[in-house]
């Protein structure tokens, strides 16, 4: 993570919810600049705090530093703090919004239709929960984007 840091790289976090709360000066952008230190490419370094197990250091940072936190909705929810959240910009990434235009009209001609029948008293059958027990339309998006590569 410091490496990162120093050398303005980008890190990805997946499910490492025990290094968010060290990361909130980071992400916050309490930076001091230092003035002797340049580094070879010109960009300046700056300085911030870096808190992990009870101790508490300064860190060289480069403003070109990204860190991109992969996490599912409900961990957010329930066992992330919301200082940490409210640091962050945040983005919603499933499959069906990966998935390119030619993918997505696929996606949509074999569900038109064919996931839900109704059988005419109120009632909606999931065709495609009957023929695979556990596939919905998130695992329609999947198979798409992984089979179907355009």
């Amino acid at each position: 993570v410091r490496a990162c840091m120093r050398e303005g790289k980008i890190l990805i976090l997946v499910c490492f919810r025990n290094i968010y709360e060290s990361l909130l000066d980071a992400l916050n952008g309490h930076y001091v600049k230092e003035t002797n230190a340049q580094e070879d490419d010109g960009d300046d370094l700056y300085r911030t705090m870096f808190s992990l197990a009870g101790q508490t250091r300064q860190v060289f940072i480069k403003s070109s530093f990204r860190c991109i936190v992969l996490e599912s909705i409900d961990e957010l929810k329930d066992r992330v703090l919301p200082p940490f959240i409210n640091r962050c910009n945040k983005t919603s990434l499933t499959y069906r919004s990966s998935l390119n235009s030619q993918q997505r009209d696929k996606r949509n001609m074999l569900l038109q239709g064919k996931a839900y029948q109704n059988l005419g008293n109120g009632k909606v059958v999931d065709v495609l929960g009957l023929l695979a027990p556990g596939c919905d339309e998130d695992t329609v998006d999947s198979a798409l984007h992984t089979y179907f590569e355009m």
